[in-house]
């Protein structure tokens, strides 16, 4: 095969004009494969005069269902295919070799995986429209990740670039053929406010990271991917596991926090004494489990930490917000421990060192 490809170049190179410049009719222009020159988008050898022998030989063998009278041609295998693409996209193989990953559809089912040889209706020859249909009528997981009913990046997968925004179609210095860096390819959206079709304002991540005292380990290593899926997720804010959205959940199952004990060990909040499995301990007395568990009230982690990033130690909030109105909470650090204060209860202090005793009441 390449010698062939050197044969044909040089041949090409000493024509005066195009090889594809046929006289006469062809098997395109013939009554039998006229159709193929109806397409609006056709291959440049196509579009004039339908030189067929540009990629075709003649050779041992009929094409399948062909008449006994049809010209025999040569097989070709998916690797000659794309060697012979190359014979005219010469500077495509050097493109593929300069970038860490190729489309594996390349290796897999050649360029004729998603383009048309001879003719087609959408752009660049493919065979169907580029993104979403063509890329998901291959990735099927990603398909049915965009039909999640938790929450999906709607947008981002079937309008506009769709999944041209984020990947390339050929090859990539990136893994997943990402256009740039997982930790960047995010932020190029939401380093501003975007407003959602439910009329909730996702706030800009740049904005908010910036200038933060404390960032949750993720977001300081830029891996939005240890938290979020990219396409479509059972779970809301594309998240990779159930976290419930109520601040006061009725009842609490382990379930509920699946999200968080990915990387928090459910013991170290749920059991009632603790030596060093958490900071947040009065004595050996274990606070998380006083707030998560509270039988007459329940509370989930979001009440008191942040997602993202907090000017306060350990992720906590300077307050959340419950049917409209903003509940302020102030918590102050000291060095055994800590001071906090909600609307749920006034100043209570706790001590790593001695068990302190509050005063009873809110």
């Amino acid at each position: 095969m390449k010698t062939f490809r050197l044969i044909f170049a040089v041949v090409v190179g000493l024509l005066p004009t195009p090889l594809w410049a046929v006289d006469g009719p062809t098997c395109a222009t013939a009554a039998c494969h006229s159709d193929l020159m109806k397409k609006p988008e056709l291959h440049a050898p196509m579009k004039a005069t339908g030189g067929c022998a540009v990629c075709h030989q003649t050779g041992t063998e009929l094409p399948p269902k062909a008449k006994p009278d049809h010209p025999k041609l040569k097989p070709i295998t998916r690797s000659e295919t794309n060697d012979l693409c190359y014979v005219c996209h010469d500077a495509f193989p050097e493109q593929l070799k300069k970038r860490k990953h190729a489309h594996g559809a390349i290796e897999k089912d050649s360029c004729l995986g998603c383009h048309d040889p001879h003719g087609s209706k959408h752009a660049k020859l493919l065979t169907m429209k580029l993104a979403p249909e063509l890329c998901l009528s291959c990735h099927e997981a990603t398909a049915q990740e965009s039909r999640m009913v938790g929450s999906h990046h709607g947008d981002v997968i079937i309008q506009g670039e769709s999944c041209m925004r984020c990947h390339t179609s050929h090859a990539a210095d990136h893994k997943q053929l990402l256009k740039s860096a997982p930790e960047k390819q995010c932020v190029e959206c939401h380093s501003k406010a975007i407003e959602t079709k439910d009329h909730r304002t996702l706030k800009s991540v740049t904005d908010e990271i910036k200038g933060a005292a404390v960032k949750h380990k993720p977001v300081a290593n830029g891996k939005c991917t240890e938290c979020h899926v990219s396409h479509g997720s059972a779970h809301q804010a594309l998240l990779n596991d159930r976290y419930t959205p109520e601040y006061y959940p009725k009842q609490v199952n382990a379930a509920d926090f699946a999200f968080c004990y990915k990387c928090h060990k459910q013991e170290n909040i749920t059991k009632s004494n603790v030596r060093e499995e958490t900071a947040f301990r009065n004595g050996s007395d274990n606070l998380h489990q006083l707030h998560v568990l509270d039988p007459d009230k329940p509370r989930s982690c979001r009440i008191c930490h942040e997602a993202h990033v907090s000017q306060n130690h350990a992720l906590i909030t300077d307050g959340y917000v419950v049917r409209g109105v903003r509940v302020p909470l102030r918590f102050t650090k000291t060095p055994g421990g800590g001071k906090c204060a909600t609307a749920c209860h006034g100043t209570k202090e706790y001590s790593r060192l001695e068990r302190i005793v509050n005063a009873p009441g809110p």
